[in-house]
């Protein structure tokens, strides 16, 4: 069978849209490649040094590019002029997301179903963790690993929310909790609780096909995954030792619901670990920044701040309803709910990534806000 290999070239800023638009057309296997992985692959591999020129530099300087494969008939022709109209739209609201650049070569009988694997190579994140492909040999110098094998749908620990997330978790988890993970996706925090000693992990989500990926993914007896909304979960009260959720939260109308729900279910003394994203940024309700005539960046609107509720934004040409609500309800929800607040964070980009393209823009406005409290 023939394929067809897509390089499809943007900037750090659009990275995760990028990828969330080809996902949302049915596009799976991505293999990403960006600016960050080179770095950090010179800066733990000197014996290579000689053999990087500027030129090398330059071609990798500012740029992420994603790869994928279609097939070479019809209906792969048909899905990439889907991916094309997209990637139009998605240039015209997004002019910080450039160049997208779309390039294709024909492969003959490529086994890629194999070859993508030589892309994923082992990633640390945080303090203690190592993500290693399981087919993948790895120093773990020190670090606790997280073995897993990314399949050809799932993410492999690149997705800057999935990092941090794993990265606040690795703080709070210790091995032989009872863990519950509120809109588990893909199951990544399930697997690394599994992965790390927690005697029984719940996952719950109301996406099918997430979960069938979550569960053709995970090889622990102790991992169970549930298709059910957050405003449905029953479960005992004090049966958990930990319950966290990342970026769900603000699809959920009421925060004061969960907060009770999340109460009722942890044992005293048990963590709430969540993410969602930022009052400031889902304030005015569109999520794009203000342009000037010339495409620029002006700024990003806050408007009816302190009026809660829904707001419609458009994502990748789809109406996306989320809820808005001050920082304030997020605080005192968990407050009036019986919790003690022990970390708030508002992630910023490090500082070695400030001069990529797009990130100092993201200096600007603050996009998600982390939580941690604990049951009193």
């Amino acid at each position: 069978m023939k394929w067809l290999e897509l390089k499809l070239d943007t900037s750090p800023a659009g990275l995760d849209p990028v990828s969330q638009l080809l996902e949302e057309q049915g596009i799976t296997g991505l293999v990403i490649d960006d600016e960050g992985d080179f770095r950090d692959f010179l800066e733990h591999n000197h014996q290579y040094w000689d053999y990087v020129d500027e030129e090398l530099m330059q071609e990798k300087q500012g740029l992420c590019r994603i790869t994928f494969y279609l097939s070479d008939d019809p209906e792969g022709y048909h899905r990439l002029a889907q991916v094309r109209m997209a990637l139009s739209q998605l240039k015209a609201a997004h002019p910080e997301y450039a160049p997208l650049l779309l390039t294709m070569n024909d492969l003959e009988d490529a086994d890629w179903e194999n070859n993508w694997k030589q892309f994923y190579k082992p990633m640390e994140i945080g303090e203690r963790l190592i993500v290693v492909p399981e087919w993948e040999q790895a120093n773990t110098q020190g670090r606790i690993p997280l073995i897993l094998n990314p399949g050809l749908t799932f993410g492999t620990g690149s997705h800057a929310t999935t990092r941090l997330c794993l990265t606040a978790l690795e703080e709070t988890i210790h091995g032989g909790e009872r863990v519950l993970d509120l809109g588990c996706g893909y199951g990544w925090h399930c697997i690394y609780a599994a992965e790390h000693g927690a005697k029984q992990v719940i996952g719950i989500d109301i996406s099918d096909r997430m979960l069938a990926v979550a569960r053709e993914k995970t090889h622990f007896e102790q991992v169970e995954y549930r298709c059910t909304a957050i405003e449905d979960a029953q479960f005992e009260e004090n049966s958990f030792d930990i319950v966290l959720s990342s970026l769900a939260l603000h699809y959920i109308e009421s925060f004061d619901m969960v907060a009770k729900q999340v109460s009722r279910f942890l044992k005293p003394g048990g963590t709430f670990l969540f993410s969602c994203e930022h009052p400031v940024f889902t304030a005015e309700g569109s999520q794009q920044w203000v342009t000037n005539p010339d495409g620029s960046i002006a700024h990003f609107p806050v408007d009816n701040y302190y009026y809660e509720g829904k707001r419609t934004a458009n994502f990748l040409g789809e109406s996306v309803t989320k809820y808005h609500r001050t920082l304030t309800t997020y605080l005192m929800g968990l407050l009036n709910n019986g919790f003690g607040i022990t970390a708030v964070a508002e992630p910023m980009p490090p500082e070695d990534m400030l001069d990529l393209p797009g990130m100092k823009d993201e200096m600007r406005r603050p996009m998600m806000l982390i939580v941690r409290a604990v049951k009193k």
